[in-house]
């Protein structure tokens, strides 16, 4: 009976600490293609350069976005993008044929 208790009570608290939960503050964040909860992207405007895109802008709605970063192509790097008053601006440099699609992600504050 003893070496029965002494197998059991170490995974009765083993399954208590793989239980833990962690709390994260309700805050708008989204990420990926077509639809996605969280923030509308609208009004982009890109600035082109040559045959390069150095440069891509919109707005974010709601406003409040403390962290945003783009790109314009999936083996793109992220790209920090400025946040001012719900509009975002985010300095890019790829070759437009390399251009495929935009790409935002976006977290509250």
């Amino acid at each position: 009976m003893r070496l029965a208790l002494i197998l059991i009570l170490p995974a009765l608290f083993a399954g208590r600490a793989a239980t833990a939960s962690n709390t994260v503050p309700a805050s708008p964040a989204g990420s990926g293609a077509g639809a996605v909860s969280g923030y509308t992207v609208s009004a982009v405007s890109y600035s082109l350069a040559g045959d390069a895109v150095d440069g891509v802008s919109f707005t974010l709605s709601p406003a409040g976005a403390a962290t945003v970063s783009a790109r314009l192509a999936p083996g793109e790097p992220w790209t920090a993008c400025a946040v001012a008053a719900g509009t975002a601006s985010c300095p890019l440099s790829i070759a437009t044929s390399d251009a495929t699609s935009l790409e935002i992600v976006a977290t509250g504050s």
